[in-house]
């Protein structure tokens, strides 16, 4: 028969005595890891994000230099061209001469105009020797008939051959007059001293009426030209002055005229600034004229930097309020009334002061609660 053996009583205690030691051993080093891990955790806790901050003033609107685009141009430009057609027999001038007033630019042949206007002169001539004869006979008629030797008929046909003859006369001197029009015109001369700019004939060519042989711009005498809001340009005077920027050179203008017409596709009217004659300025040359403009309403200046968009598509700043918890962040809705490069003029729900975050704002969150850096001193002015 067979017959199982138990364990000793003695040696079953012990085994489950070893258990229980190997489950209170695993129990504290699981507290003492998971204690390690809680206080790596709170040592290493993130602190409260630093953002920078500004204390800006409520201010009540403001002046402000708007620029926009202008072109300069000469005062005077002038294509010129003869006021008879004939071949051109000389050009003086070339792109790039300065030339004065009165300078010859060009001539054309003047051969046929010549003979022209000596057989007007013949004509003149003759007309005068026929009023001549004419006023003669009056008189021997007039006398004749104050001795009753002639009829008074006579007298009459004799005082119309007189005015006849003076009409032919005129007409003939009018002749002239146009003969010696056209041969001066046979010369064509500046009309102020100033630039060729193009050259448009040769000589040789066959040159029409009215057609440019060259174009000059007046020497010294510029002017700036700018298109404008009406409301802007009728707000400005002749006379007014206004800073003119080209390149990196300012000059100082003044309004010369707000010219009447209004652009009908951008409702734009155009102004004249007349610029100093001692003005290094090339014509054709891209400028901006400022305009001091005021902008109503109530507001701060902030850094570009401190916008952030708000939630309905608009913009907003971000401020920071003491409270029990801290530096708490705020987000304000703003209207932008005037912006420069990196500045912002804005208005919104401001009493007085208010601490702007200037720097860091887009990591942060209305309701946080954030350290501050406050910057002390600091322009919140545009710059130009």
């Amino acid at each position: 028969m067979l017959r199982s053996r138990l364990p000793p009583p003695a040696s079953s205690a012990a085994r489950a005595l070893l258990v229980l030691a190997l489950i209170l051993g695993l129990i504290l080093i699981a507290r003492a890891v998971t204690g390690g891990q809680d206080e790596d955790t709170a040592s290493n806790a993130e602190p409260s994000l630093r953002v920078t901050t500004m204390v800006i003033s409520l201010q009540e609107g403001l002046k402000v230099d708007r620029r926009y685009p202008a072109i300069i141009r000469a005062e005077q430009t002038a294509e010129l061209g003869f006021e008879v057609a004939g071949r051109v027999s000389m050009v003086a001038v070339e792109i790039g001469d300065q030339v004065r007033k009165g300078a010859v630019i060009a001539r054309l042949q003047a051969d046929r105009l010549r003979a022209a206007s000596n057989e007007a002169r013949a004509q003149v001539a003759e007309a005068k020797a026929l009023l001549d004869q004419y006023e003669a006979e009056l008189a021997r008629q007039t006398q004749l008939r104050s001795r009753d030797a002639t009829s008074g008929r006579a007298v009459d046909d004799a005082h119309a051959n007189v005015l006849t003859g003076r009409a032919r006369l005129k007409s003939a001197q009018a002749s002239l007059d146009l003969a010696a029009a056209d041969l001066r015109d046979t010369v064509l001369r500046a009309p102020f001293s100033g630039l060729v700019i193009e050259r448009q004939a040769s000589v040789g060519d066959l040159a029409q009426a009215q057609t440019p042989i060259v174009t000059m711009i007046e020497s010294g005498s510029l002017e700036a030209r700018a298109s404008l809001p009406v409301d802007v340009a009728r707000a400005l005077r002749p006379g007014s002055s206004v800073n003119l920027f080209v390149d990196d050179l300012v000059f100082s203008g003044r309004v010369k005229s707000v010219l009447p017409t209004v652009s009908d596709a951008a409702q734009s009217a155009t102004i004249i600034v007349s610029i100093p004659q001692n003005a290094s300025i090339s014509e054709g040359k891209a400028a901006e004229i400022a305009i001091e403009q005021s902008v109503s309403g109530e507001g701060i200046w902030v850094p570009v930097t401190a916008l952030v968009s708000d939630l309905k598509g608009l913009f907003a700043i971000q401020v920071v309020e003491e409270r029990e918890a801290g530096w708490v962040v705020r987000r304000v809705p703003v209207e932008v009334l005037y912006s420069s490069s990196d500045r912002a003029y804005v208005s919104g729900s401001f009493k007085g002061q208010a601490e702007v975050i200037a720097g860091g704002s887009h990591r942060v969150l209305p309701g946080q609660v954030v350290e501050t850096k406050r910057v002390a001193g600091r322009s919140v002015e545009p710059t130009p």
